[in-house]
């Protein structure tokens, strides 16, 4: 009987200090041990594969990156012994090139006795940008550092012909 209490009160106290570690351990040491890869990529003007990425929001983008593609990988293409749950480290830049600011004037091609208000209709400038090229950046670990940043990213679809691991 001894045995078998100094046995479960070993992998308890053992269970309990792994957990301590990982609650303890904050997200940027995990990140800066250089275990997780960067995937870069790079989209040039309008025939560039994945063109339509320069005008997506940045939050939208990691919301995408990291709850479609990271998500997945780290909890269901890996079976986890403890956990159901494990949580992900996942980040995505963004930054914009070639920026190029346009001023539009809203139209009313509405004929006055179609029109279902007689109200006046005043117009309006519309201020616009279009991104010429863009620079991502997306990673994807786990607390341990494995990385599937890769695996995330063709979980969303992303074409890797101009994307480079570093």
């Amino acid at each position: 009987m001894k045995i078998t209490r100094i046995n479960t009160y070993t992998l308890f106290s053992a269970m309990a200090t792994t957990l301590v570690l990982a609650v303890v351990t904050p997200k940027e040491d995990l990140r800066k041990a250089g275990k997780a890869r960067i995937l870069k990529c790079h989209v040039q003007g309008e025939d560039s594969p994945e063109a339509a990425l320069r005008q997506v929001d940045p939050h939208a983008l990691k919301t995408m990156y990291c709850s479609t593609g990271c998500d997945y990988a780290v909890n269901h293409a890996i079976p986890h012994g403890y956990a159901t749950y494990v949580d992900k480290l996942c980040d995505v830049t963004k930054e914009e090139h070639d920026i190029e600011y346009k001023k539009y004037t809203s139209k009313d091609d509405k004929n006055d006795r179609k029109r279902s208000s007689h109200a006046s209709i005043k117009r309006r400038d519309i201020d616009a940008y279009t991104v010429g090229s863009a620079t991502f950046t997306f990673t994807c670990s786990d607390h341990q550092g494995v990385d599937y940043t890769q695996i995330a990213a063709n979980r969303i679809g992303l074409d890797l012909s101009i994307c480079n691991l570093h």
